[in-house]
């Protein structure tokens, strides 16, 4: 059988529309809670960050890269399940894999729903390696509880005088390097999908929250405060604001949390969110 893949610097409405079915095909038989949107951040205007493989006019195997740090490409897979154990996951790797070394990125990171238990699988034959794990959480709005005003706590819009600051704390909150937390920074000042505010606590930039905007979702994300200034409310007061300002009755609001990172665990608990899923992350070194 003749399979087509086609590399994509950009995804079209129809092609959208193809992945989202492919996705949701995907959900249903591996119980999972996969979701896409097609993302045109982090990337050059000739990466290609999206892999598509055909029978004949269906799209049956996806591959989309999000490369947010210098070092490794994070990978959403999807497969459809009458097509799976044929190699096509590994066409569309080896794809992928040539485009990553053009652009001098060092590693895959998979991005795997737990349940999906063919997937982890597979990326264990082929040896990639576990890395860590995040809950994929949601908004339950019936259960959400404001925090109410933090004392000497402002939150703003981001200013071009907080980029230094803010990847300081950024690069120590979620061990990054600087360079890195600069460009994840720098992306909010020219996506015009992405909010970005910086809390400042007694008059000193104390951290941030980021939201990305998605056609069904508000996406929080880049949560982080100063090791210095933690347990005074001001994670608390960022959510709650967050959550104040972009609530909507037709869109959720989700987050991503580490596993490991109990205290912001507990308090997204509190505030109102509940996993949806959890993520393992497993890393493939190219050769």
């Amino acid at each position: 059988m003749a399979y087509v893949i086609k590399k994509l610097t950009t995804v079209t409405s129809e092609e959208n529309s193809q992945m989202q079915k492919l996705i949701e095909i995907c959900n249903r038989i591996d119980k999972t809670s996969y979701s896409y949107f097609a993302d045109d951040c982090f990337k050059d205007e000739d990466d290609i960050n999206t892999f598509f493989l055909y029978d004949k006019q269906k799209l049956v195997s996806a591959i989309s890269l999000f490369t947010p740090r210098s070092c490794e490409t994070e990978v959403l897979a999807y497969t459809h399940p009458d097509y799976r154990k044929k190699g096509l996951f590994t066409m569309l790797i080896a794809e992928a894999a040539s485009e990553l070394k053009r652009r001098g990125v060092d590693d895959f990171l998979f991005v795997c729903d737990r349940k999906s238990k063919s997937s982890i699988a597979v990326l264990s034959h082929l040896g990639a390696e576990y890395q860590y794990s995040e809950y994929s959480m949601r908004l339950n709005k019936g259960k959400f509880a404001p925090c109410g005003k933090i004392p000497d706590l402002e939150i703003r819009p981001v200013k071009a005088e907080d980029r230094e600051e803010l990847a300081r704390i950024n690069s120590e909150a979620f061990h990054e390097s600087f360079e890195d937390s600069l460009v994840f920074i720098d992306e909010f000042f020219t996506s015009g999908r992405r909010q970005f505010h910086t809390l400042v606590y007694q008059s000193r930039i104390a951290g941030m929250i980021g939201v990305y905007i998605e056609d069904v979702r508000f996406y929080l994300h880049g949560i982080c405060v100063d090791r210095s200034l933690r347990g005074k409310g001001i994670g608390k007061g960022a959510l709650s604001f967050a959550v104040e300002k972009y609530s909507s009755p037709s869109m959720s609001i989700d987050l991503d949390v580490r596993a490991d990172n109990e205290d912001a665990f507990a308090l997204y608990l509190k505030t109102g969110f509940e996993i949806v899923s959890v993520l393992d992350y497993l890393k493939l070194t190219l050769t």
